[in-house]
């Protein structure tokens, strides 16, 4: 099982979205990612991306303008 962690801060929609799919492609069954950052929009766009790729939102936590989430697939 690996956990890889993932950084978009700095960045804007749609890039967060566009590196977390191509992030979840490159990982396996049971994997983590948790993904970073700093674009509030981008959580619905991260999150809804997670479902289609078939993974779950195990975890989110927001503070401020900053978020994290950590998403595993099943």
């Amino acid at each position: 099982m690996v956990e890889k962690i993932l950084d978009t801060s700095g960045t804007v929609c749609p890039m967060p979205a566009f590196k977390t799919r191509k992030a979840l492609r490159e990982l396996d069954a049971g994997d983590t990612l948790v993904v970073k950052g700093d674009c509030e929009p981008a959580i619905e766009n991260i999150s809804r991306i997670a479902r289609q790729e078939g993974w779950d939102v195990v975890e989110q936590s927001i503070q401020g303008k900053h978020f994290e989430l950590s998403l595993q697939k099943a």
